[in-house]
């Protein structure tokens, strides 16, 4: 199905009527990566940087983008109120998901290349990257604990 052509167009309408599908809102950005958080979404954006949003897709508020770090490329809560945000550049931020303006609980450098993968397993969370390098962190201490290296560049 041609992305947004015709066919689209009509599946959806087909999903709708069925019941197997409801809106709930749009907005009109363009989205790298979207988070269900609480009662909110965050989205990572084309243009570099955070917001988050209500069910309804109205922003609530905006994490601006960083200069030296312009690609979102990753976004995932873990269960004690925090957002790790994956950058382009191999940059692993975590935020406290109540209060966003705060400066981040963790920024480091763990990756050598875009963060690619996010995965949480009891208290630790993974990061893993196109480097070929799966990056083990603490959820509780932010710890970063170690590096396992793969095959091969990891990808979700």
């Amino acid at each position: 199905m041609k992305k947004g052509g015709p066919a689209a167009k009509e599946k959806i309408e087909e999903w709708q009527s069925n019941g197997n599908l409801n809106f709930i809102g749009s907005f009109g950005a363009a989205v790298r990566c979207i988070e269900p958080v609480g009662s909110n979404v965050w989205t990572a954006e084309k243009d570099g940087c955070c917001s988050v949003r209500d069910m309804n897709g109205i922003t609530i508020e905006k994490i601006p983008k960083d200069a030296t770090n312009p690609l979102v490329t990753c976004l995932r809560s873990s269960v004690i109120d925090r957002v790790w945000i994956g950058y382009g550049s191999g940059l692993v931020r975590v935020l406290d998901s109540g209060s966003i303006k705060k400066k981040p609980l963790l920024e480091e450098k763990r990756h050598q290349n875009q963060v690619t993968a996010m995965y949480e397993k009891g208290k630790w969370m993974f990061t893993g990257s196109v480097d070929f390098y799966v990056s083990i962190w603490d959820t509780t201490t932010l710890e970063w604990l170690r590096y396992v290296r793969y095959g091969s560049g990891v990808k979700s």
